[in-house]
């Protein structure tokens, strides 16, 4: 299953074998006042005091969801319950509507960009690609390609991981490669490390609200403040998850400053 905010509604897209769909209809139909059916699509829409059975469905959704996309940030179910009064598309499609081979072409641009271009446009395999790399893509003039930036180990090996796929949200695919190994070199590593260093010192300047002309008495300063801000101690009262995200976001606040602080240090060396 694979969920998407469009239109100003929650989508399910799932195949009319899947698994998951028997269940989540059953549920549907005894749950939801407001619901309506069409040839490939279900809609719940929103009734008052149905909130609870609506957030129930939508964290189940989420965990299917996550086993399908491992690499899901885990705010994004925070915004699918915040979005509860949404309506939710529940969309079908039959395997035999999408049993055309599609190709899919990756060719490497330089170190950390690829090209990757499709047989033909199918909008379920460049959402799925979408969802996956998210702000790493970079769409083209032609709606059949786009570049994707890979910037992290994690990103690299994800990207290693699909092109071992036979099929992409149950289309059949065919990857052909050009200019792509994933044994990499010496100096495609280093850069790949300076890069992965670069932007984790952007990030860490702007967690301590700084910037790279701040006196260190300013920093020291924001880095107190921001450490008594989200101190756990200050939401002892909260529920578990509460004190849990705030503990760690204690834990990065200080993982930040010490990162600058070497940072600044090796410079003076």
């Amino acid at each position: 299953m694979l969920i998407t905010f469009e239109n100003n509604a929650i989508v399910f897209n799932l195949q009319n074998d899947s698994l998951h769909l028997k269940p989540l209809m059953l549920f549907a139909e005894k749950s939801f006042k407001s619901i309506k059916h069409f040839s490939n699509m279900s809609v719940i829409l929103y009734e008052s005091g149905e909130e609870i059975k609506k957030k129930y469905l939508l964290n189940w959704a989420f965990k299917i969801h996550k086993k399908a996309f491992p690499l899901t940030s885990p705010t994004f179910l925070n915004q699918l319950i915040a979005s509860h009064e949404m309506p939710i598309h529940i969309i079908t499609s039959n395997n035999t509507q999408v049993a055309q081979q599609t190709r899919v072409t990756i060719e490497k641009i330089n170190t950390l960009e690829i090209l990757v271009s499709f047989s033909h446009y199918h909008e379920k395999i460049f959402k799925y690609f979408q969802f996956i790399f998210k702000d790493a893509i970079r769409l083209g003039p032609k709606k059949t390609s786009f570049t994707l930036k890979i910037t992290t180990k994690a990103a690299f090996l994800l990207l290693k991981n699909i092109l071992s796929n036979k099929k992409i949200v149950s289309i059949p695919i065919h990857f052909i490669t050009y200019g792509l190994s994933f044994k990499r070199s010496y100096q495609e590593d280093t850069a790949l490390a300076e890069h992965m260093y670069e932007e984790k010192l952007k990030k860490s300047y702007k967690l301590l609200n700084i910037c790279d002309t701040s006196t260190p008495s300013q920093m020291k300063k924001n880095y107190l403040y921001m450490l008594k801000k989200y101190h756990p101690d200050t939401v002892y009262h909260q529920n578990n998850e509460v004190i849990k995200l705030y503990t760690n976001r204690f834990q990065v606040i200080q993982n930040a400053y010490d990162f600058v602080k070497e940072h600044r240090r090796s410079l003076e060396l």
